[in-house]
């Protein structure tokens, strides 16, 4: 975006990225050359002073808000002397900030230390890029179980998330051993529904390979890998296949703080009502949603209470 940055722009863009006044009239004058908020902001982000500040244990650096400063620039007023900054997300439209703080409430409404709190991530994919749970591990120390079917993307996830158990398998409906996988041409798509892959993206990556996995219920990974204790936030992104696990599992015995699920109504039409309306019958109420996918809070602990 070309623009015309004022002197009040490049001080405010020091406050944000390097949280001091410009050093002199020169420096500020040197920045006015930038012709995009980009090059100002890269080249502050770029400087040695700011890759030569610390940062404390768990700390991540901070990334001003594109969005705020260059929608200040297309209305053309000054940018704002307090630093707008963009939140730590992982999550693909950001539902592990929703999550999180859906999460951070619950834990003070129950004086319960999410240290200690636990989540079920049936879909890994990426360690960290679209993580349902990375942020909650980096966050709150969060821990649980990750379970993914690609065995290509298994030993980014062992190496990444160590400190989770990482499963290889499908999570399926069924009493089998094994099950046959679709893998895209693209690694971190694939599904035991072939269409969903051959579908994708209006058929122009298509599928890669077809691969024998060992097929797994979510009742038993409960069992096995969590003691028979529900986690406190399931996440289920299986491509196409949500719903089906989600009405496998037993949410009689197993109740899930929160539940995040992906109803890919793109590829199955109706999907997201269906969803709502089987959760909604085992008492769970949909608090957001987002392009991608849905997020429930169990009724009885998000209850509305007598003051």
């Amino acid at each position: 975006m070309t623009m015309t940055l004022t002197k009040e722009d490049v001080a405010a863009a020091y406050r944000a990225i390097l949280g001091r006044e410009p050093e002199s009239e020169a420096a500020i004058i040197a920045h006015l050359g930038h012709t995009t908020l980009a090059e100002l902001v890269n080249a502050l982000f770029s400087s040695p002073e700011r890759q030569s500040q610390e940062l404390r244990p768990r700390e991540r650096p901070k990334r001003i808000n594109f969005f705020a400063y260059e929608r200040c620039c297309a209305e053309n007023i000054p940018f704002p002397d307090i630093p707008v900054f963009l939140a730590e997300y992982y999550g693909q439209c950001g539902e592990d900030l929703i999550v999180s703080a859906l999460l951070r409430a619950w834990s003070r409404n129950q004086k319960f230390d999410l240290t200690g709190a636990t989540y079920l991530e049936i879909g890994g994919n990426h360690p960290i890029a679209t993580s349902a749970s990375y942020l909650l591990n980096q966050t709150f120390g969060m821990r649980g179980v990750i379970v993914e079917a690609n065995p290509a993307l298994v030993p980014a996830l062992q190496k990444t998330r160590s400190s989770d158990k990482i499963i290889h398998g499908a999570v399926q409906t069924a009493d089998v051993d094994t099950v046959s996988l679709s893998v895209s041409k693209l690694s971190e798509l694939s599904s035991l529904d072939p269409s969903f892959v051959t579908d994708w993206a209006a058929g122009s990556v298509g599928e890669s390979q077809k691969i024998s996995v060992p097929a797994l219920r979510v009742n038993e990974i409960i069992r096995t890998y969590l003691d028979g204790k529900a986690p406190h936030f399931l996440s289920v992104d299986i491509e196409g296949l949500d719903l089906q696990v989600l009405r496998d599992l037993d949410l009689k015995k197993y109740r899930p703080v929160v539940i995040q699920a992906e109803p890919s109504e793109h590829h199955i039409p109706g999907n997201t009502n269906e969803m709502i309306a089987f959760l909604s019958e085992n008492g769970y109420s949909l608090v957001a949603e987002t392009p991608v996918n849905l997020i429930f809070t169990a009724d009885e602990f998000f209850a509305k209470r007598n003051i």
